[in-house]
């Protein structure tokens, strides 16, 4: 299994991918994803990453930076590793998705804001 996915909340769909994805998997981990999105149409999309993510994983969360600002859709990241963090951080768009240590701390940030852009976590969070 690529991903697995719940819904928290309202409007908040949850979706952890595994970091080990290969280039070979790439493209179903893509189109699992804008399945998901399709079908439950949430507003803010918080995508989980557990571990130090393959290039393949990089990239499907780059297409889904992409897919979610075309969408008008809030994308989250949560990346539970410190090296995880500071990749994403120093690779997406400044204005793309706020990146957080765990998937409360997006939660909350989402509560606070609305889904809408709040400053990032300082370096190292």
């Amino acid at each position: 299994m690529l991903l697995t996915h719940r819904l928290v909340e309202n409007d908040v769909l949850l979706v952890r991918l595994l970091p080990v994805l290969s280039i070979r998997s790439r493209a179903a981990a893509t189109l699992a994803l804008e399945e998901l999105t399709a079908a439950y149409a949430p507003r803010h999309l918080v995508l989980e990453i557990p571990g130090i993510p393959t290039p393949a994983a990089v990239s499907v969360i780059l297409r889904a930076t992409r897919s979610c600002g075309l969408q008008g859709r809030v994308l989250t990241v949560v990346a539970l590793a410190a090296a995880t963090r500071l990749l994403l951080r120093d690779n997406l768009p400044a204005d793309g998705p706020a990146v957080h240590a765990t998937t409360e701390e997006a939660l909350n940030a989402l509560r606070r804001t609305g889904g809408q852009p709040e400053p990032e976590p300082a370096p190292g969070g």
